[in-house]
């Protein structure tokens, strides 16, 4: 195993400093402006200790897979072991923020979206949630631990040397800034709180206090963005991440908690990400500039369709169609740009930081 492959970790370190200082301006805003939200920690003992117990969990990780061998190593390492956890700090600000901000929600536009297949996907697979309890709890354990699966092939990466564009754990990051900016163009509250009582899964959330945090599904844009990091790894664990990516996915729509609309806009999403953070290809080639721009067109006539600035024609069926060919334009693209960086290969040796060149050129 390459003694380099902590490298794999090494656009976390200025990201969790971005982070913990958009932690720390969240919680002055809120002293200073009575419309922010401040981040509670009216439980800080148990939140700080469940944050500490998974970095640990996620370090030994990390750094079994990783080996780093010199300071910058170790700080990639630690940095990306850290991130995860410490996120978890913003979501309940981020999510009260949709809520504050956002009174309206277009659930009523995004409901005939999802009927024109002839049924409500998400109250179907809510039906199958209560049919059947286990398969439900299944995807409801990796809908909750979604940060695990990241965290599993985090690890995968750096045990093979490889990563996607600029690594599972930063893409996820940046990934989940711009899902949440999103989230106030495109305020949605999701099948559950929308339908009440007559989701087949009672949650007992109310529209009017639900989180608009549906559109994108940011969960499946995660789990999406989790299988596709696999390429070049071992068949088992790509089946055993694409297994836990699929719960994820059907446990968004079982448990109220998206549409499938909602899913659809994922795809593109990622696309978008794969090409903005590919770090193999120049940023005037073809295939980074094709799978940034058509995803962004795919993602700005849905956002229309959802906000009611643009009417779908009275064709039964035709919104089926435009999902499907938004699902499948996604991923041919995404697909084509992972052919023209060889995906799966390991990462280039100029993505060795500065740093670590030099200990290793002093080594020999």
């Amino acid at each position: 195993m390459n003694s380099q492959n902590a490298l794999i970790f090494k656009f976390c370190p200025p990201l969790l400093l971005v982070m913990l200082l958009s932690i720390v301006m969240a919680q002055f805003s809120s002293t200073t402006n009575p419309d922010v939200l401040p981040i509670k920690l009216a439980d800080s003992a148990r939140v700080f200790g469940t944050m500490i117990f998974y970095i640990g969990i996620y370090a030994a990780a990390f750094i079994w897979a990783g080996k780093p061998k010199t300071p910058w190593g170790w700080i990639c390492t630690l940095s990306a072991a850290a991130i995860l956890p410490i996120s978890t700090l913003m979501l309940p600000y981020s999510l009260a923020q949709t809520v504050a901000q956002s009174p309206l929600a277009f659930d009523l536009n995004v409901v005939p979206l999802d009927g024109d297949v002839g049924f409500q996907p998400s109250i179907e697979m809510g039906k199958l949630f209560v049919r059947f309890p286990s398969f439900a709890e299944a995807s409801r354990f990796f809908y909750d631990h979604i940060l695990v699966v990241i965290a599993i092939v985090a690890t995968g990466e750096a045990y093979y040397g490889r990563r996607l564009g600029i690594g599972v754990i930063p893409t996820f990051l940046l990934m989940s800034s711009i899902g949440f900016a999103i989230y106030f163009a495109l305020p949605v509250v999701g099948p559950a709180p929308f339908f009440g009582n007559a989701f087949p899964l009672m949650t007992g959330q109310i529209s009017a206090l639900a989180p608009r945090n549906c559109m994108p599904s940011l969960h499946t844009a995660y789990a999406l963005i989790a299988f596709l990091s696999t390429r070049g790894a071992n068949i088992l664990f790509k089946l055993a991440v694409g297994g836990m990516s699929l719960l994820v996915a059907t446990a968004t729509l079982g448990l109220g908690e998206h549409y499938l609309t909602d899913l659809v806009l994922a795809f593109p999403l990622v696309t978008m990400f794969r090409a903005a953070s590919s770090t193999k290809l120049p940023i005037i080639s073809s295939e980074r500039i094709t799978a940034f721009i058509a995803p962004l067109f795919l993602l700005l006539v849905w956002g229309s369709l959802i906000r009611g600035d643009l009417t779908p024609p009275r064709i039964t069926g035709f919104i089926t169609v435009a999902m499907a060919a938004t699902v499948a334009c996604s991923l041919l693209l995404e697909r084509r740009l992972a052919a023209a960086e060889g995906a799966g290969s390991p990462a280039p040796q100029q993505d060795m930081s500065l740093f670590d060149s030099a200990v290793a050129e002093n080594a020999e």
